[in-house]
């Protein structure tokens, strides 16, 4: 059945490919399901790590501060 959905096509290492399997089996999903869960979740990580980068920066710029309280009034 065709599908709408984009594809992707990769070369793992053997190591890898058995490491996502057995996920794949313990969660009873597939091996693209998976491959797709992890990669989700890696993609999670770095944009957590971009935005962190970003806030720490605005951090070290910002001269004028606004408290808590008055920002949420």
């Amino acid at each position: 059945m065709p599908t709408k959905q984009p594809r992707l096509s990769i070369i793992l290492k053997p190591e890898q490919q058995g490491m996502i399997a057995a996920l794949a089996k313990a969660n009873s999903v597939s091996l693209a399901a998976m491959g797709s869960e992890l990669i989700a979740h890696a993609l999670d990580l770095y944009e957590d790590a971009a935005l962190s980068a970003f806030a720490a920066k605005r951090e070290k710029t910002t001269k004028k501060w606004i408290s808590h309280e008055d920002a949420w009034k």
